[in-house]
Parts: C-alpha cells; structure tokens; sequence
C-alpha cells in the first residue's frame, strides 16, 4: 500500500477509536468520512464493519458486566421491524423527506441533552421499541442506525458505564448481523481492502491503552461531549441531505 494511504488510514482509526472509546459510540460516524478521502466510500464502509466488530469484541470483554445482551437483541428485533417499515414508508413519501422528518425528533433530543446533560427520564418497553424502529428506518433511509439508539440510552440511563456497555452490546450484535448479511451476499468474498483492515486493526491494538486513559479522563464531561456530537451529527447529515 502507499504510504500516504497506510498513514491516512492510521489517523482515522486513532481518532476513530478516540471517539468510540470516549463516548462510547461513533467509530463508524468518524471512520467512514475520513477514510473516503481516501479510499471509495464502499470499501470504507466495508472496512468500518470489520473494525467495529474487533473493536465491539475488545470493548465487550472491559465492558462484560453492563452489555446487557437481552436489550441489545430486542433493539435488533424492533430495527428489523423498522427496516421493513422504512422500506414501506419509501412507496408513499421520498426518501429525502423521510430522512428529514425523522432528523427532527432527534436535533430536538439531543439539543434537550446538550442544555440539560443530566436529564433522566425512566426506561420503558415502548421507548426501547420506539428507538429500535426508527434505527431500523433510518438505516434504510440514510444508514443512520446509531443515533437513535445513543439518544435513547443517553435518555434513560445515568451511569455512563452502563451507557457505553448498552451501546457496546447493541453495536456487536448490528455489526455481526451486518457482516453476516454481507457474506452471504459475497461482498466480502469481492473485497480487496484486506491490508487496510489489518492496518487499521493494528493500529487501534496498540492505541487501546492510550484511548482507555482518555475515556477516563473524560468521563466527567462524558453526558455532554455525547450530546453534542450527536447534535452536530444531526446537524450535519441535515445540512447535507439539504445540499
């Protein structure tokens, strides 16, 4: 590989890994867009799947005792749901319309949180359903997935270990589901972007400690620094769905 490809990749999977371990989510949200100023956005897609699940795995084992499994699966059951609501939903209104309508709801969540961090409110079957719906729909629409279910636990929970081993939980059962569709598609059996994987992989093996060290010290602002990257993300997607 090029070296200016080996060293831009490494820098997106540190900075990708800082972020995931911080906040406990967003590896794919930051690793995609970097990456594919560099590589096609596909094979950096197909390369953030892969990551996440050896990420998930790394992650799952420090965070073994709140990944709280059975919610993970019930979140995956109600965004199967919403994939074929979200597929439904495209024969009456425009994708783009969807997308936007759907970002709402979430710009005004996350903004409540950015305002009030330490906002609580108990959890509930129909909001866990409702979250897994509309992460289901918006990753027909947009392949969005991740937002509504971060807002819902941010929403619900107050330990910020439970949060991230909650959202640990859920990632690792999306990604496998994930992979395994890809496989059995072939995806992965066309794929060439294996040395960058391994790049990659590398990179975050040796940077865990470091990137552990910076999720402690930022745990104190941990509520806030998710809320607002998560409005920035919404933000942001918003912005460019307009353009």
């Amino acid at each position: 590989m090029p070296t200016t490809l080996v060293l831009a990749i490494v820098v997106a999977a540190a900075v990708s890994l800082a972020v995931r371990h911080v906040l406990g989510f967003g590896f794919s949200l930051t690793f995609v867009p970097l990456a594919s100023f560099f590589l096609p956005t596909r094979q950096a897609v197909l390369t953030a799947i892969v990551l996440e699940i050896a990420l998930g795995a790394a992650l799952a084992v420090e965070l073994r005792r709140d990944l709280r499994l059975r919610d993970s699966l019930q979140l995956q059951a109600a965004s199967l749901l919403g994939i074929a609501a979200g597929i439904g939903a495209l024969r009456v209104l425009p994708q783009a319309l969807l997308f936007k309508l759907s970002l709402l709801p979430l710009l005004a969540l996350a903004a409540v949180l950015c305002v009030r961090p330490t906002l609580a409110t108990a959890r509930s079957r129909p909001k866990l359903v409702g979250a897994g719906l509309l992460s289901g729909a918006l990753n027909v629409w947009a392949s969005f997935s991740g937002p509504p279910v971060a807002l819902y636990y941010l929403a619900t929970e107050t330990s910020t270990k439970s949060i991230k081993g909650l959202l640990t939980g859920y990632f690792l059962v999306l990604y496998l589901f994930t992979a395994a569709g890809l496989v059995l598609d072939g995806e992965y059996l066309r794929f060439a972007g294996w040395p960058i994987v391994l790049a990659a992989i590398c990179t975050i093996a040796v940077l865990y400690p470091l990137s552990k060290i910076l999720a402690r010290a930022a745990e104190p602002w941990f509520r806030k620094l998710a809320a607002w990257f998560l409005l920035l993300v919404a933000v942001a997607a918003l912005l460019k769905d307009f353009h």
